[in-house]
C-alpha cells in the first residue's frame, strides 16, 4: 500500500536494516477529543489510531482498499493460566481496511472495531500460513506497515503502589520486521513513534508519513460527524503549495526567476507523465521534506 517501489531510498533492498525512529505527540486537547468520541461511540482509542493509519495508506496509495498489520498480545483473556506463562507471545497479522470516501466516519470506525475483535479469535495464526491461504503469493508482501499500540497497563498499577517502586519509560530504537511501523502510546498526549528503515523510506517520505498520520487523528477528532472522504491530510502550508502547483499546471507558469528551488522542482514534476496523476503526493513529499524542521 505504501508503494515502497516509488518511495524508495533508491538503494537496493538488502543488507542489515538501518532503523531510524522519529516521533511526535498529539496536543492534549486533541487526545482528550479522541478519547470522548471512542467512548461514545463504543470503540477504542487504538481504533481511531488504525483508522488514521488505513486514511493516511489510502491516500499514499490511491486505493479505497488498504492491508497493514497488527500486532496482538498472543495472550487470549479466555485462556486458563495465560499470565503465568514467561515470554514473549506477540504476533502480527493482516488486517484490510476499506475506506470509501462517502462512508460515515464513525460507523466506519466501528466496522473497523469490529474486524479487529473477529481478528482475536485467529491470533495464534502463523503469518506464514496466512499468506499462503491468500491470493497473494510469491515475493510479493501480504503488507508493508504495520501499526502497534503500546499499552502498559502495569505501569499505572505500579505509580499507585507505595514505596520506593517507580516505573519510568525508557527510551530505545527498536528493530522491526516491516518498512515502516507506527507505534502508538496511549497518555495524556498520544505519542506517535514511527520506526522505518533507510534502506527503503528517504527520511523526508518518513517525516511526510508520520505528519499525515499526525493530521489524520486531528481530523478524526475535528470532525466526528463526517465522512472519511472529509478528512484532509494537508495542512496550510501544502495546500498552499498545492494550490500554487495546480495554478501553475493549468496555466501558464511564472517566471523561473519569481520561483523558488521547490516551486520549480514541483513544476517541472507536473509537467512529467509520471507527475500528472500524483499532484497532493508529491507536494506532500517535496513540501515536507523542506518543513520537516519546521513541523518536528
Amino acid at each position: 500500500p505504501l508503494n515502497l517501489d516509488r518511495l524508495s531510498s533508491g538503494g537496493e533492498y538488502t543488507g542489515i536494516p538501518e532503523y531510524i525512529e522519529i516521533r511526535t505527540h498529539m496536543e492534549k486537547e486533541t487526545t482528550d477529543k479522541l478519547k470522548l468520541i471512542a467512548r461514545q461511540n463504543r470503540f477504542t482509542l487504538n481504533t481511531c489510531v488504525q483508522g488514521a493509519w488505513a486514511k493516511m495508506l489510502s491516500v499514499y496509495s490511491r486505493s479505497d482498499d488498504v492491508v497493514f498489520g497488527v500486532t496482538f498480545t498472543g495472550r487470549p483473556v479466555n485462556l486458563h493460566g495465560v499470565n503465568s506463562v514467561v515470554g514473549l507471545l506477540i504476533n502480527t497479522l493482516p488486517m484490510r481496511v476499506k475506506a470509501p470516501p462517502e462512508q460515515d466516519l464513525m460507523s466506519w470506525l466501528r466496522g473497523v472495531q469490529t474486524f479487529q475483535t473477529e481478528l482475536l479469535e485467529y491470533q495464534y495464526s502463523s503469518l506464514v500460513e496466512v499468506k499462503r491461504w491468500s491470493e497473494i503469493h510469491g515475493a510479493t508482501p501480504l503488507f508493508e506497515s504495520c501499526v502497534t499500540f503500546e499499552n502498559h497497563p502495569i505501569a499505572n498499577r505500579i505509580q499507585e503502589l507505595d514505596g520506593c517502586l517507580r516505573w519510568h519509560p525508557g527510551s530505545t530504537i527498536e528493530g522491526g520486521a516491516y518498512p515502516v511501523t507506527l507505534l502508538a502510546e496511549p497518555g495524556d498526549r498520544l505519542g506517535l513513534r514511527l520506526l522505518y528503515d533507510a534502506r527503503t523510506v528517504r527520511p523526508e517520505v518518513a517525516d511526510a508519513i508520520l505528519r499525515h498520520s499526525y493530521l489524520a487523528l486531528q481530523e478524526i477528532a475535528n470532525k466526528p460527524d463526517g465522512k472519511i472522504g472529509d478528512l484532509s491530510l494537508l495542512d496550510i502550508a501544502e495546500l498552499r503549495q498545492q494550490t500554487q502547483w495546480k495554478s501553475g499546471d493549468q496555466g501558464e507558469s511564472e517566471p523561473a526567476d519569481t520561483l523558488s528551488p521547490l516551486q520549480e522542482e514541483i513544476f517541472a514534476e507536473a509537467k512529467s507523465p509520471s507527475g500528472a496523476g500524483g499532484l497532493v503526493e508529491q507536494v506532500v513529499i517535496k513540501a515536507c521534506g523542506r518543513l520537516r524542521e519546521e513541523h518536528f
